[in-house]
């Protein structure tokens, strides 16, 4: 590549990078009907950086003897758990089984940026159960949950302007229904059917005549939001286990959260300045292609975060971060101290360095690898704040491995033909014969 189209094409990319990495990092703002939400605003923070409150509710042995499968109850009691908050709008809320130290079996509910705690927990303190009952509200009961498929929310077909929620029964809920509804048991075009959820009446539409089908709807002018958080609700359905109590308890302060983040930006952005200088005093212009590489990590992360939707920023978290940092610098060291030992050795420029990054290949991977295996085993069984750091790490990780491969590389051979591949300004040295 010329001198020329190589200072071309490195101005274009490291401007590409710079504006990619301004408009990732400033505040979000509005122009006109246009309003631009950057990627770092849209970094989901853990309860420890955003504040908010968590639960630890303790399961109740004796619901769990005439259980089969005990680990899958309690999972599935979870995923109820994070469906009825999402509903309710609590979509950060993370729902995770743990075990005491003791050996109890545990659910620890997480959610950030709660301004009302006591709303959430009423959520979560007793099961969803529907209950469809004929001619009153305390009438003879149609059929219930059990026999429920599944809901969803749908346009009501006799107002458009709102949704309802469809009900998909079972054989034996659609013969509860067909047997509750005929005309032996109730007059049709007069008499009501009641749908109750939790004992509160959510509709009671009028039977004009027998309901023999596979669905029944629920209507009652909801909003396409009311009847997604309906249908959401009563497709969880009841817990497949009981709790004793909440054992504990807790409101965490954003004010934490915010001291935290910017103690981290500080010494952030301190320790990245000081990496860059060590990079160029001891290395030049690998050195300076090291630190471009090291800006597209930090862009590449930033963008990770913010469109992962499973993945949730800590504390924790953020030691993962900075360990891909030291990851990625270390993987340009091993690659920039193989070219000087290459070149050291009577090697051409062009020789040392082609074999050099070839050499440094396999350590790097291997210690990249031995890494994330233990950051993927983290992430499979841990919970809480240590799986959030594992989440990180695995990202840094690979992201890193990423640039020091790829990025490190594609920059010094932009830099090479602009620098005349001049050994001096890349810091190697032959060796000096007595």
């Amino acid at each position: 590549m010329s001198k020329r189209k190589s200072i071309i094409c490195l101005s274009i990319l490291v401007f590409v990078m710079l504006f990619v990495a301004v408009f990732s990092v400033m505040p979000s703002f509005e122009v006109g009907l246009y309003d631009y939400q950057s990627p770092l605003s849209q970094i989901k923070l853990g309860l420890d950086l955003k504040g908010g409150v968590y639960v630890t509710f303790e399961v109740d042995e004796e619901s769990l003897e005439d259980v089969d499968d005990v680990d899958a109850a309690i999972t599935n009691t979870a995923k109820i758990m994070q469906d009825r908050l999402a509903a309710k709008g609590y979509t950060e809320a993370v729902v995770t089984a743990v075990n005491s130290t003791s050996g109890a079996k545990n659910i620890r509910v997480e959610i950030p940026d709660v301004s009302n705690p006591d709303e959430a927990f009423e959520i979560l303190s007793k099961p969803a159960s529907l209950e469809i009952r004929i001619k009153s509200e305390t009438g003879e009961l149609a059929t219930d949950s059990q026999n429920i498929v599944s809901a969803v929310a749908v346009i009501d077909q006799k107002n458009t302007e709102y949704y309802a929620v469809q009900l998909q029964l079972n054989r034996q809920g659609q013969s509860d229904m067909a047997y509750a509804t005929s005309a032996s048991k109730i007059t049709h075009g007069t008499d009501q059917i009641f749908f109750l959820l939790d004992g509160e009446v959510i509709s009671q539409p009028t039977v004009q005549g027998q309901i023999t089908g596979e669905y029944s709807t629920i209507s009652g002018q909801m909003t396409r939001e009311q009847a997604e958080a309906l249908a959401i609700q009563i497709s969880s359905g009841a817990y497949e286990i009981s709790f004793k109590d909440q054992i504990e308890r807790r409101v965490v302060s954003a004010t934490l959260g915010e001291e935290a983040i910017q103690t981290v930006l500080i010494a952030g952005v301190v320790s990245l300045a000081l990496i860059i200088v060590f990079l160029v005093i001891f290395y030049g212009a690998f050195g300076v292609a090291a630190c471009l590489a090291l800006l597209g990590y930090t862009i590449l992360m930033i963008l990770a975060l913010a469109l992962l939707p499973f993945v949730q920023l800590t504390l924790p978290g953020i030691a993962g971060i900075i360990l891909g940092i030291g990851m990625a610098v270390d993987a340009n060291i091993i690659m920039f101290e193989r070219i000087k030992d290459e070149y050291r050795n009577g090697k051409s420029f062009s020789s040392a360095y082609q074999d050099g990054f070839k050499r440094s290949l396999s350590a790097i991977i291997d210690s990249n690898i031995t890494t994330l295996i233990g950051g993927i085993t983290l992430w499979a069984l841990a919970t809480g704040s240590v799986q959030g750091f594992a989440v990180t790490l695995v990202f840094s990780v690979v992201i890193s491995l990423f640039s020091a491969l790829f990025l490190t590389r594609l920059f010094a051979n932009l830099l090479m033909p602009i620098t005349g591949e001049e050994p001096a300004l890349y810091k190697l040295k032959r060796l000096e014969v007595e």
